[in-house]
């Protein structure tokens, strides 16, 4: 095979490869920001049920407060 073949179909494949590799890291980047956004919205309704349970807590101690 000439050099040139070699060298066309050498930049063919390299070129695919590289697609592929900037495929595989917007796949993980979009999965990892994904994940990101679930851990924050969890993390926001963990803090609203716990100021829920506080605020339930604080009311059940002030009626024990009184009744004593």
């Amino acid at each position: 095979m000439h050099r040139c073949a070699i060298d066309f179909i050498a930049r063919h494949w390299w070129r695919r490869l590289e697609i592929w590799l900037i495929a595989v890291l917007l796949i993980a980047g979009c999965l990892m920001l994904g994940f990101q956004a679930g851990q924050w919205s969890a993390s926001a309704e963990h803090t609203r049920q716990l100021a829920e349970v506080r605020d339930a807590y604080d009311a059940a101690l002030g009626k024990r407060d009184r009744r004593l």
